[in-house]
């Protein structure tokens, strides 16, 4: 562990190990998912891939395994009968706008399924309630659920939208200027964004600024983890993910 390979490795071989199981069996491979030491099997091969598992060593989670009944448990999501049903935890007393932001938009991510929308007519309210610490200029930051906490997830008319920067706008911020992309179709919203903290390069020995310029990492520094400085208002370009990321629209 902390080799930065550790997680391609596992899930490596986890898949090579289940995906025999379910060919071996008579069952289509390609119905295995694995997402380094979390795997989706069919039910059929449940027993077998778990005795795979520990036949080479390996000590499956049980409080995380689920083959039976109509619950099953997946990289952080609850499903029962393939609903998502995982609740919002809150882990500290929000305090600051981003902490209301991401509790509003954690009580809007519980409104999914077929019965979305009588779930976020039971919700709205303390939805809404969840917004009202917030200043009305940052509350006005509302975009698509891809774009994480730093927008208020709300639906498409409701969002803050801004115009697209100018080519000289775009020149004097590195982050709009790696972002944009004439040939997407754009849209931008306001979002609350941290402001990283970078240290420069200095701070660490020559065989690691060799290593890191070797893996493409700019040359003004790194952020280190949790490293923000604070907030700010600025535009973001709203359609900067894959189509397929599921959004539902409230």
């Amino acid at each position: 562990m902390g080799n930065g390979f550790t997680f391609e490795l596992e899930t490596l071989v986890f898949v090579t190990l289940a995906r025999t199981i379910c060919r071996l069996s008579g069952l289509d491979p390609s119905r295995v998912s694995c997402y380094g030491d979390d795997l989706i099997v069919p039910v059929e091969v449940f027993r077998d891939v778990i005795a795979g598992l520990r036949m080479f060593g390996f000590t499956p989670n049980e409080r995380k395994t689920f083959g039976e009944g109509p619950f099953r448990e997946s990289c952080g999501g609850d499903f029962w009968k393939g609903v998502p049903v995982r609740a919002h935890f809150v882990q500290e007393l929000p305090n600051e706008p981003q902490q209301w932001i991401s509790l509003a938009n954690g009580i809007r991510r519980m409104c999914v399924g077929p019965h979305r929308f009588s779930r976020f007519r039971r919700l709205r309210r303390m939805w809404i309630c969840a917004q009202y610490p917030i200043p009305s200029e940052i509350r006005r930051c509302r975009g698509p659920s891809h774009l994480g906490d730093v927008v208020i997830h709300d639906s498409r008319p409701k969002w803050s939208v801004a115009p697209p920067p100018s080519k000289r706008g775009r020149a004097r911020h590195p982050v709009l200027a790696e972002a944009y992309d004439p040939s997407w179709e754009l849209a931008y919203v306001y979002a609350y964004v941290p402001l990283p903290v970078v240290l420069p390069w200095h701070h660490w020995s020559p065989p690691v600024q060799l290593a890191s310029c070797t893996l493409g990492y700019p040359s003004a520094g790194i952020t280190p983890r949790g490293g923000v400085s604070g907030y700010r208002i600025m535009r973001l370009g709203a359609n900067l993910t894959s189509s397929w990321v599921p959004s539902p629209d409230l």
